[in-house]
């Protein structure tokens, strides 16, 4: 038996290259699939009534997108989309509702839940506790998880990088341009190449 949810979905599931930019889960649309990231990242974002795209968070390797909305048989929340090239395993929502019905099985899938609910928590008390700079690095750190080479392209204006990290735009760009200073990062008008591999910091407000 799997130790965890994830496992069984890369042994039950459908494994596909996709291209960034392709949405893969519409909101509103009916759940009919989870989505596990092997490589890249997936952005999870939706359209406001304005038409601007809003990102709501970044999911990258080893996360599912769909879980809970497949569990419910009910719609997407969010637009599901990478903007790099991505790995993800597909299976069909109906087989990880048909695990909630085993005795063996549905315990996974409790875990998996109550893990994506700290998820969400720890991000909320991210946005609360961090610097800007901490919460840029750390959502450049989640875009280019698991990349073999850079640097790593991705299609993220600088208004999206600054709706994730929950920060105005005017401090993001202050930010950005101090890594760039740093070779961390370059970027142009809607682009963006992330030059290495970013370590994980710990900083703080005091």
């Amino acid at each position: 038996m799997p130790e965890n949810l994830v496992e069984w979905i890369r042994t039950a599931g459908l494994r596909r290259s996709v291209r960034a930019g392709v949405t893969l889960a519409h909101r509103g649309a009916r759940a009919d699939s989870v989505l596990l990231v092997e490589q890249g990242s997936i952005f999870l974002e939706r359209f406001e009534a304005d038409g601007n795209l809003l990102p709501i968070s970044v999911r990258g390797r080893g996360s599912l997108v769909g879980l809970s909305a497949a569990i419910l048989d009910g719609p997407y929340e969010l637009d599901a989309t990478p903007r790099i090239d991505a790995e993800i395993v597909v299976v069909t929502a109906s087989s990880v509702r048909a695990l909630m019905a085993s005795p063996e099985h549905s315990p996974l899938v409790a875990r998996a839940l109550a893990a994506e609910a700290l998820i969400f928590a720890d991000r909320c008390a991210a946005l609360r506790s961090k610097t800007v700079r901490h919460r840029v690095l750390s959502a450049l750190a989640e875009l280019c998880d698991g990349a073999i080479a850079y640097p790593v392209i991705v299609a993220l204006p600088m208004q999206e990088l600054a709706a994730i990290v929950g920060a105005d735009l005017t401090h993001v760009c202050r930010v950005m341009r101090a890594l760039r200073d740093e070779g961390i990062v370059d970027y142009g008008k809607r682009r963006l190449a992330i030059c290495s591999r970013i370590q994980s910091v710990g900083e703080t407000f005091d």
